[in-house]
């Protein structure tokens, strides 16, 4: 089984409006949509994708909780959103009702950094065993995020033990020597997102992180639609990881991370 454990989709009526007004310098190979992310599973072999859902203001986490749980399915698994300007009660309220398995965290569109102490007090609300994505660097555009580095990124995690933190972009977007440094052999999960292609980092250097942080610490991800996933699977395969390195990272972690979780939430009443 092969998961990505990074991707995005809005509602259809505004999936274009989006992407095109993102303004962080990622350039797109999907539509965005759904049914295009569907499109992309197909080509590429992916099995099962989690979606991830960001609220960029306290208003938008209930939206986007709600659409979050609207495209779960066998082969989607949504994450939900929190926000720092809402209250610990109501991001967690939200998420339960939607049934979601966790959260993303995003400073460079949400405004608040991976130090701000309201975000340690709503992630450490989170039911033991939630997902919480965090992205970690700069934007494509290379600029420095405030609160976004591979330190701050270690220093959260620590602070919420009982959550499953995984660092995108293997830590450090744009900042692999500070991930090296910081994120490698620290037992943090990290996937492997690096748009538009991680083909574009040494792979010696990207196998040497691997063994160094132990692939089973490591999650396959892709970031589409600004990555092919098709493309990014064929990276992972030319490393010259071992069989069972390789299916480790590209299903066998995220496999054994949700279903614990998945089985929890959907046994919740209501």
């Amino acid at each position: 089984m092969i998961i990505d454990a990074h991707t995005h989709v809005w509602p259809d009526k505004v999936a274009h409006r989006a992407l095109s007004g993102n303004g962080t310098g990622f350039d797109h190979v999907g539509d965005g949509t759904l049914a295009g992310l569907r499109a992309s599973m197909a080509a590429s072999g992916v099995d099962r994708s989690i979606v991830l859902g960001v609220a960029n203001t306290a208003d938008a986490v209930e939206k986007v909780c709600r659409f979050s749980a609207s495209v779960a399915a066998a082969d989607v698994v949504p994450l939900g959103a929190v926000h720092v300007d809402l209250s610990v009660e109501d991001n967690l309220r939200h998420l339960r009702e939607h049934r979601l398995v966790g959260i993303k965290v995003h400073p460079l569109y949400q405004g608040f950094g991976l130090d701000d102490p309201r975000l340690v007090e709503r992630m450490d609300a989170l039911d033991p065993g939630m997902l919480a994505v965090v992205h970690v660097g700069t934007g494509g555009d290379g600029k420095p995020v405030a609160g976004s580095t591979p330190a701050l990124l270690r220093d959260l995690a620590r602070a919420v033990p009982h959550v499953h933190v995984i660092a995108c972009h293997f830590g450090g977007y744009h900042h692999l020597d500070d991930a090296f440094d910081v994120i490698c052999g620290s037992g943090i999960l990290v996937d492997t997102s690096w748009p538009p292609t991680l083909g574009r980092v040494d792979p010696d250097r990207v196998r040497d992180f691997v063994r160094r942080h132990g692939a089973d610490k490591v999650v396959f991800a892709s970031d589409w639609p600004t990555a092919d996933p098709a493309r990014e699977i064929e990276v992972m395969h030319d490393l010259g990881l071992g069989t069972d390195e390789t299916e480790r990272v590209l299903g066998l972690n995220m496999h054994e991370l949700l279903a614990p979780v998945e089985a929890r939430v959907s046994a919740q009443p209501g």
